[in-house]
């Protein structure tokens, strides 16, 4: 019995793509529907008039209903470029660690390699935190925070109409929404808005979180409380990636030690991904006290 991945390359064959043209067949599959890398995009594109039956077969043998090339994600809302191909447009529920997200393949982002940070916030025990979550998207991790976290309160804030529809969704989907706040604003105006309320705060934002690290500070309890910092760290040829992590590591606290007087510590770093070429997708999560 042959690999998914071999029928695919079966299928591009029966089609005309040369045995030299092959990619290496990699998907990301999201409930109901895989999106493909561009290299296989280009490809499959390339078949002009045929490319829906090509695509209708792919999707016959990932067991799937759709079909999406992957493109990055820009601009201030962080929305892909990804595009279906083949099947409905309508947003896909994806069940991953008991959590169900909705997304809209087009228009939100939902990064799979991610998922190990996911899965770490929902081994946090937040039972009792009032916890902001400043670029929320379509919940990445406030929905594990609320179901498996035992969170007591989330504030979700995102710039992104489309991908709060998709949170709110998700938070109804699981049974959650008693405990969610939404707000469509700027995350660099929550603490205005929201006051001092909060145990801990996402900073779930890249290239980085770093562009509302002061209102996370001014949003924490006058007491104290946990941030959890996404940012890319740049590793130069001449350093590991040890190396260029304690750095940034160093910056970000002497950074807070600028604008806060409280004491600062990192509890904890996990290097989740490479985001891009020498630059890695670091999690710093910050301990403030008074």
């Amino acid at each position: 019995m042959i690999s998914p991945g071999e029928r695919i390359c079966e299928i591009l064959l029966e089609f005309g793509v040369e045995q030299s043209e092959l990619p290496t067949p990699r998907w990301t599959k999201l409930g109901t529907a895989a999106v493909v890398r561009e290299d296989m995009g280009s490809i499959l594109e390339g078949l002009g008039g045929k490319v829906q039956e090509c695509a209708a077969q792919i999707c016959d043998a990932l067991g799937i209903q759709t079909l999406a090339i992957r493109g990055p994600s820009s601009g201030e809302l962080r929305r892909p470029r990804t595009r279906i191909i083949f099947g409905h447009k309508h947003p896909v529920i994806h069940l991953e660690n008991g959590v169900q997200f909705i997304i809209d393949l087009e228009q939100t982002m939902f990064s799979a390699g991610n998922v190990s940070e996911r899965i770490r916030m929902g081994l946090t025990e937040a039972s009792e935190e009032v916890i902001v979550d400043l670029f929320s998207g379509i919940g990445y991790y406030t929905l594990p925070l609320l179901v498996h976290g035992g969170a007591a309160t989330v504030h979700a804030c995102d710039l992104s109409e489309i991908a709060l529809s998709m949170l709110k969704e998700g938070a109804q989907l699981n049974g959650v929404m008693e405990r969610i706040e939404i707000h469509h604003a700027d995350a660099r105006s929550m603490d205005e808005r929201l006051g001092k309320i909060a145990d801990r705060v996402i900073l779930g934002l890249l290239p980085s979180g770093q562009v509302a690290l002061e209102a996370a500070i001014k949003v924490l309890k006058e007491e104290g409380g946990r941030l959890h910092l996404h940012d890319t760290v740049l590793v130069q040829p001449e350093q590991t990636l040890s190396e260029a992590i304690n750095e940034q590591r160093d910056n970000i606290t002497n950074l807070i030690r600028d604008f806060d007087d409280r004491t600062i510590s990192i509890e904890h770093i996990s290097s989740v991904k490479w985001w891009a070429r020498r630059r890695r997708h670091v999690v710093f999560d910050i301990l403030i006290e008074a």
